[in-house]
């Protein structure tokens, strides 16, 4: 497994979507007995649907966004540094090849005698194809030289790589602890919503509702409380084993 591929997986919790704080919206009308059961289970009527509060886990959310998007940016940081250090290495690994390629073919080329008259002519011929080759070997690792050279202009800075990392694990744990938070708030909503699922006295007064008003009313969580359990089972299903990313590339394409 390459390095970028040990932090994608983390990168994948992190592909959140950006949801606003549902806002409450005005009665219909008079609280009916329908709506006085619900209001008494904690439940509040948010546009179709009736809510337990859900205020402290959705900024808890937020939050974890927020430390989501600082742990990216510390991810791409530190993976600019692995994706140009493999890079460089990678040109080096490719000039050394050739270097020893060329240097078999002058060997070859010293070592064959060149004889006299026609013979020579016969000689060259044969050795033509060899001389090109070291031409064209030569021709490449001088194009390395030269990108390797260029490519120390955009090397990272000392101060970077010394940061980089201990960014990229302190924002890493505040991510996870973040999620962890959340999650010790988003648990016992889905609980709770899913015993009131099994009520009868709400699945009752829910459909008295929609029966009276012709409007599809449901039990919640809201939207965004669903996409908070979401990030927190990707956060909980991938974080293990998460290392270092090689490739800011192929890291961005799993933040995206």
């Amino acid at each position: 497994m390459t390095k970028a591929m040990q932090y994608r997986v983390l990168l994948v919790g992190g592909m959140i979507v950006a949801a606003g704080t549902p806002g409450a919206s005005a009665d219909d009308g008079p609280t009916t007995a329908a709506e006085k059961v619900l209001k008494d289970k904690g439940l509040t009527k948010d546009d179709r649907k009736f809510l337990l509060d859900e205020s402290a886990a959705l900024k808890q959310y937020e939050e974890a966004k927020a430390a989501y998007a600082a742990f990216q940016k510390a991810l791409y940081r530190y993976a600019a540094i692995v994706e140009y250090d493999e890079a460089v290495q990678t040109m080096e690994t490719q000039r050394q090849a050739l270097q020893q390629e060329v240097a078999a073919l002058q060997m070859q080329l010293r070592n064959t005698g060149t004889g006299s008259g026609r013979m020579r002519a016969m000689v060259n011929a044969q050795l033509a194809p060899l001389r090109q080759q070291v031409s064209q070997g030569q021709a490449m690792i001088n194009q390395i030289n030269t990108e390797i050279q260029a490519s120390k202009g955009k090397a990272p800075k000392a101060d970077d790589r010394k940061t980089a990392p201990e960014e990229l694990k302190r924002t890493r744990q505040a991510y996870i602890d973040s999620v962890r938070d959340l999650n010790g708030l988003v648990a016992p909503l889905l609980a709770t919503y899913h015993e009131l699922a099994l009520e009868k006295t709400v699945t009752d007064a829910l459909a008295q509702l929609r029966h009276s008003t012709t409007l599809n009313y449901k039990l919640g969580p809201s939207d965004q409380l669903v996409a908070a359990s979401k990030l927190i089972q990707d956060v909980k299903k991938n974080t293990s084993g998460a290392g270092k990313p090689a490739s800011k590339k192929k890291a961005k394409a799993k933040g995206s």
